[in-house]
């Protein structure tokens, strides 16, 4: 082996030593992931990714309000970093936040978002729409339980935040299953192949609270989301719903995604700071 040779293998092997291996993620050092707990729950034959973080100073025999973010694959380190910032600030309170996640933006791989926060359509693309009352059972019987057994949460201060057909499930609880949360943040309701489903009161609802509903509305979300939301506000507007305090937010400049951000800052410290 000749010396330049064997100078470029050196160099070859300090490369490597100094890369080292690839490791997995170590949210230690993102400080606005740290002490972030990962468990996962099955419901028949879908699996969920729960994220559970708390907060920064937990307080012994403190209750603390807690939110669900629907979509958590994507919308949990997001909003989770936001609130990191937020609560630094005191501009919004410490909460226990949870990401619901599928682990895959791919339905054939396990995203069953558009079965699990719709009610059904009659739209022939969208057959697969309809599973928002099991995905309500699931919550309520397993996964809300769960988070309240092994976490401080003010069970009296439960929130929930969804963007788009996330946010159709967030009018979906408004509407026929009030008693759940004490707040909602339904960010761009996609209520497009279904609007009609969410212009009539159920035949029996025996609930005589009143939950907060926050309805961020983006200025430049697309019109096939704007149209059929100015419907259900304009019906919303005539005919008061007895479970609602509602308030609906514009978010100028803002498109179909990146007003998540705005709208869970400003959901969670409407439904916070307002009384019934």
């Amino acid at each position: 082996m000749t010396i330049r040779s064997t100078l470029l293998l050196f160099v070859l092997l300090s490369c490597l030593i100094s890369t080292g291996k690839a490791q997995t993620l170590d949210s230690r050092y993102l400080q606005s992931l740290a002490n972030t707990d990962t468990f996962e729950v099955k419901n028949q034959k879908q699996n969920y990714y729960i994220y559970v973080k708390g907060p920064a100073q937990q307080e012994p025999d403190k209750r603390y309000p807690v939110i669900y973010l629907l979509d958590g694959g994507i919308t949990f380190p997001m909003l989770s970093a936001h609130a990191h910032l937020l609560q630094a600030l005191e501009e919004l309170p410490e909460l226990i936040i949870v990401g619901i996640s599928y682990g895959t933006d791919d339905w054939r791989q396990g995203n069953a978002r558009s079965h699990d926060f719709t009610l059904p359509s009659e739209n022939e693309n969208r057959k697969h729409w309809g599973g928002a009352t099991e995905f309500a059972r699931f919550l309520t019987q397993k996964l809300i339980p769960l988070i309240a057994q092994k976490y401080p949460t003010d069970e009296a201060k439960r929130l929930l935040f969804g963007n788009s057909l996330g946010g159709q499930f967030g009018l979906y609880l408004a509407t026929y299953r009030p008693e759940l949360f004490y707040g909602i943040i339904a960010n761009n309701p996609a209520i497009h192949t279904n609007t009609e489903r969410f212009l009539k009161l159920p035949e029996s609802l025996s609930f005589k609270g009143r939950v907060k509903l926050f309805v961020g509305a983006a200025e430049h979300d697309a019109a096939r989301f704007t149209a059929p939301r100015k419907i259900w506000q304009s019906y919303w507007h005539e005919n008061s719903h007895p479970n609602w305090q509602l308030h609906i937010q514009p978010m100028p400049g803002h498109s179909h995604v990146s007003s998540i951000p705005d709208a869970f800052r400003q959901g969670v410290a409407w439904i916070l700071s307002t009384e019934s």
